[in-house]
């Protein structure tokens, strides 16, 4: 029985996996404040493969 190997980016789409399974270069862009997506380069070229739309976790102080 093969293991599936392990993946940094588990909950990104098929394509974008592949990319970088592929050994495509991972670029992170944050088009607004408090998003980010990441986009796959693929190695051999091509068209760039785009990633979920993730937001920035909030850290809350407690006030004295």
């Amino acid at each position: 029985m093969q293991q599936e190997p392990k993946r940094d980016f588990k909950y990104m789409p098929a394509a974008f996996n592949r990319c970088v399974a592929g050994g495509g270069r991972v670029r992170t862009i944050k088009p607004k404040a408090g998003v980010y997506i990441h986009i796959c380069y693929p190695k051999g070229g091509g068209s760039p493969v785009r990633g979920e739309v993730k937001h920035n976790k909030r850290i809350w102080k407690k006030k004295k």
